[in-house]
């Protein structure tokens, strides 16, 4: 969690206590019922609903007390707006300067080992490759698991293995292994179909849900 949250998370705290505060003075100091104290403090802070008040006598004391309750609602819903914006720019930027040092730790990359798929297979092997000093890289299109393997310090790209523009990104043609740990049959043949076609030096190691996929994977180059 980046500062700006945090202190947009303070800022609503205290907005929540501005309030809290409020409706008690107006509950306490003017006997009012508690809805009706809820009220008025919305209306208070929000700036809208006076007209219904125009012509009564207002107690200064209350006066005095929604002058307080306006500037500090106002100025803390203004903070914390802020802040939150504040965070979300700050999200955006690092995910987009993440995104660049992904891009620039992948061009580096060689002679490194394509896992496609981070489900058990590729867990394990990434896992070992890691403990050995080896250079490798994770494609999934799935979210979660793409922040499973960044926990890991892993260079990883959330994307479909299936495109070749993918594949590309993924330093392709300077791998020397590419793993298909997808668990899908005719996703892994394909794959080995295209990849075979891309780099025709590479090492490549399928799985198969079906005995008889073995023998299409083989024919397709693995």
């Amino acid at each position: 969690m980046n500062e700006a949250l945090r202190r947009a998370r303070r800022g609503a705290l205290v907005l929540g206590c501005v309030f809290v505060w409020s409706i008690l003075s107006f509950h306490w100091l003017f006997k009012k019922p508690l809805l009706e104290s809820i009220y008025w403090t919305v209306i208070t802070i929000a700036g809208v609903g006076y007209s219904q008040s125009v012509g009564d006598e207002v107690p200064e004391t209350r006066q005095f007390l929604s002058i307080v309750v306006i500037l500090v609602g106002m100025l803390t819903m203004a903070y914390t707006l802020g802040m939150f914006i504040q965070a979300i720019v700050e999200g955006q930027l690092d995910q987009a300067m993440g995104a660049k040092r992904m891009k620039k730790e992948i061009s580096k990359l060689k002679d490194h080992v394509i896992i496609c798929g981070f489900g058990r297979i590729g867990q394990n092997l990434a896992h070992r490759l890691a403990r050995h000093g080896l250079s490798f890289i994770v494609i999934d299109p799935c979210t979660e698991t793409i922040a499973e393997a960044k926990t890991h310090g892993y260079l990883c790209l959330e994307a479909d293995a299936t495109d070749e523009e993918v594949l590309c990104s993924a330093g392709l043609d300077r791998a020397s292994t590419i793993v298909f740990g997808i668990q899908s049959d005719p996703d892994n043949v394909f794959l080995t179909l295209t990849v075979r076609n891309m780099n025709p030096d590479i090492t490549i190691i399928a799985r198969g849900e079906h005995p008889r996929t073995e023998k299409k994977l083989l024919q397709a180059g693995a």
